[in-house]
């Protein structure tokens, strides 16, 4: 593989020979990680294809490797791979305690060569004006995020173009922010002192509507403290410094700002501010239900691309058009292979043998010696370019509740909450799913912030225990014989699983989420806030 970074023109052409790219991409790993302490355990120098592979290695996830990593952390190498780890990716906590994955050269390669796709698909040059709406790890740190790890590799190879973020080099790659409340207050700033965007960036598009969120509630704040020279919040030495030297904007400018801001019948608000605006980079799809719908209120009909589907250890596909969230898979980024919902370990079939319509599990064995590793992800497949698949994520598999036996998917809960859309509820809500076991028998409950009248949570309780009934007869049958109470819908205060996230949550930046399982420290902390 060149190092240049691809094209979709080029990305469309290899996805004719996926199949074969597939095999031989999984036949290069077990080569050269032959000698390596996993590959001598496996048999990897006697394997010579893809069904013999699945027969000698099982799917294994990250407590399979925690051993190894420990080792290789201090200083053991050819444990797991030949290739020497340059960085290591840390998780995001979605699944509990934080994950540690070796990152090498090999990998970063591959997984940066379509990273600057949107750019070219939007029809704009890579140096365009943008805003980063939260942080990089500085080139000094060689633990971090994966979104990190791509964007440092690309600038030190001088094709990510740092120079032209609005927020310097010194606001973009930085840990000076230690929570989030800084960083939305340092890029909304930055956001309403350049009127030239022309893209605003996130890793996910909760990050988006959360900064534009910020503007509209304190963009008095934020604009007096441009024209004044002043900093109204509390924030590291360094930070201010880099905050007050920055130009200040034409004062009409400024002006016409907070003329919009305030207007409150103008709620599509950004294109009016950021006339030049051309493009919104964030993840968003079914899995993460409502957003762009609230994305949109604020942006209107403003271009937006669904950036990667990716996790800490592997970067799978890229989005190749605006406006879906749809992902094409990468060939070469590593092997892969599909587990259909609800089969057993070995059960796998490989990409070009899924179906349209089909929900798989997506395996990969990577560059950075993961080996037929279960992704946690459920994918819908949408189509093909060439051998390739086209796919949506649905769902996180370990995103199911089980209080007793019931087994109820959290899509099976949105799915509820949104067909009472229009009976409870008409614009933007966030809610989060919590286990009652304080009382017998136990329950759900469905912590609710935003557009819900209190005095009706007790209606909407029984509407959406009733529609979980009849989506799931286990359910229904654990209602019947009273294994279960009926569900409980609880309003929160405004800002509820934001403060809940920052207080129970690890500071991750760029890899923000809406919370929907709660713990039960997260629980008893929405309690408090109950309306």
């Amino acid at each position: 593989m060149s190092d240049m970074r691809g094209s979709l023109k080029e990305l469309e052409s290899i996805c004719r020979d996926a199949a074969q790219i597939n095999k031989d991409t999984l036949m290069k790993i077990l080569s050269d990680s032959g000698d390596t302490e996993f590959g001598r355990v496996h048999g990897f120098k006697d394997i010579d294809s893809a069904d013999s592979y699945r027969k000698a290695v099982p799917v294994s996830v990250y407590k399979d490797y925690s051993q190894y990593i420990a080792r290789m952390r201090v200083g053991e190498k050819n444990l797991l791979m030949p290739y020497p780890v340059c960085r290591w990716a840390t998780s995001s906590g979605t699944l509990g305690g934080q994950k540690y994955i070796p990152l090498t050269d090999e990998a970063l390669k591959r997984y940066t060569r379509y990273i600057m796709l949107p750019y070219s698909i939007a029809g704009i040059g890579p140096d365009a004006r943008k805003l980063y709406v939260s942080v990089i790890a500085p080139f000094t740190k060689k633990e971090m995020t994966i979104t990190s790890a791509l964007f440092q590799y690309l600038q030190e190879r001088g094709e990510y173009h740092g120079e032209s973020y609005a927020e310097g080099m010194d606001l973009l790659f930085t840990d000076s922010l230690k929570d989030y409340k800084s960083i939305e207050y340092c890029k909304a700033r930055v956001a309403l002192s350049d009127p030239d965007i022309q893209v605003f960036q996130s890793v996910f598009i909760y990050d988006l509507i959360l900064i534009f969120e910020y503007i509209k509630f304190h963009y008095d704040m934020i604009i007096s403290d441009i024209e004044n020279g002043t900093v109204s919040v509390e924030l590291p030495e360094d930070v201010k410094k880099h905050l007050l030297s920055m130009p200040v904007p034409d004062r009409e400018w400024l002006r016409e700002c907070r003329r919009i801001l305030s207007d409150d019948s103008i709620e599509t608000y950004v294109p009016c501010i950021w006339k030049g605006l051309k493009l919104l980079i964030g993840i968003f799809g079914e899995a993460f239900p409502g957003q762009e719908e609230t994305l949109r209120n604020y942006c209107g009909d403003v271009p937006l691309y669904a950036f990667i589907y990716a996790s800490s250890e592997c970067v799978e596909s890229t989005a190749f058009r605006l406006d879906q969230p749809d992902y094409l898979m990468i060939p070469g980024n590593g092997f892969y292979e599909f587990r259909p919902k609800g089969e057993s370990d070995r059960k796998t079939v490989l990409p070009e043998e899924v179906k349209v319509g089909g929900v798989y599990e997506l395996i990969y064995t990577t560059f950075g010696g993961l080996y037929r590793y279960a992704s946690g992800d459920y994918l819908k497949i949408t189509g093909f370019v060439g051998q390739s698949p086209v796919f949506r994520m649905c769902r996180r598999t370990t995103l199911v509740f089980n209080i007793t036996g019931e087994k109820l998917e959290y899509e099976r809960i949105t799915e509820a909450v949104y067909a009472l859309r229009g009976r409870f509820w008409n614009k933007r809500i966030v809610y989060s799913v919590g286990l009652d076991y304080s009382g017998s028998p136990a329950r759900y409950q469905l912590f609710v912030e935003g557009d819900v009248d209190p005095e009706k949570a007790g209606e909407f309780s029984k509407a959406l225990d009733e529609l979980l009934q009849k989506g799931n007869v286990d359910y229904e049958d654990l209602r019947g014989i009273g294994n279960l109470a009926e569900l409980s819908v609880v309003c929160v205060s405004k800002g509820s699983h934001e403060n809940c996230s920052a207080e129970n949550k690890p500071f991750i930046p760029a890899q923000r989420k809406p919370l929907q399982a709660l713990t039960e420290k997260d629980r008893q902390f929405m309690l408090k806030r109950a309306l």
